[in-house]
């Protein structure tokens, strides 16, 4: 389930599951996670089994990796 969050500034800020972008880039979660330990996806803790990876972190990712991803 992707959430939405209004930003102090104003902007909507999406968060994905582990789920849904293991979907996107077609992945296991396992590597999504491997990504997050590398630092290389930021994720917001909003409890402790509840966990979510920022779409702004996503869209910077695929920019520098993933060139012509979804």
């Amino acid at each position: 389930m992707t959430l939405e969050r209004l930003t102090d500034d104003g902007q909507i800020a999406t968060y994905l599951t582990y789920q849904e972008l293991a979907d996107r880039w077609q992945c296991s979660k396992a590597t999504i996670r491997r990504r997050i330990h590398a630092g290389q996806l930021d994720v917001v803790v909003f409890s402790i089994s509840f966990k979510r990876i920022t779409g702004a972190s996503v869209l910077r990712y695929e920019r520098e990796h993933l060139r012509g991803a979804a």
